[in-house]
């Protein structure tokens, strides 16, 4: 049986991350979130494999939002620095695009995480 989803949710599987993830599910009221959680969140949304579950998600469980998630110093990058605020809007483009040619419409939200303390 299906169900409703109040949002797709992109983010990074390091566990540091975990507690950011519920605070923000709790603070936003998501009560049954799609959470893909893979490395560097956001940083490879341009995966066929990615969009593709993005694309099931709208499919099957109707979100009117998505979070698109990455964070300082993610080890997804190998190392090297990236500007968390270009990666952020060039995710967010793809994204759109994306959306826009599947006919899709949906309020894209980004997210910024910085190491917990």
């Amino acid at each position: 049986m299906a169900y409703h989803a109040d949002a797709v949710m992109l983010w990074c599987f390091d566990a540091r991350f975990s507690v950011a993830l519920d605070s923000l599910i709790k603070k936003k009221k998501l009560k049954m979130p799609d959470i893909i959680k893979v490395a560097g969140g956001a940083k490879d949304i341009k995966h066929p494999y990615l969009l593709s579950q993005i694309e099931k998600s709208f499919r099957l469980h109707h979100p009117k939002e998505i979070y698109l998630m990455v964070h300082e110093k993610c080890g997804a990058y190998g190392g090297r620095a990236y500007d968390q605020k270009k990666e952020l809007a060039r995710s967010g483009k793809i994204l759109e695009s994306f959306l826009k040619k599947k006919g899709i419409r949906a309020k894209i939200h980004k997210v910024f995480e910085r190491l917990p303390r």
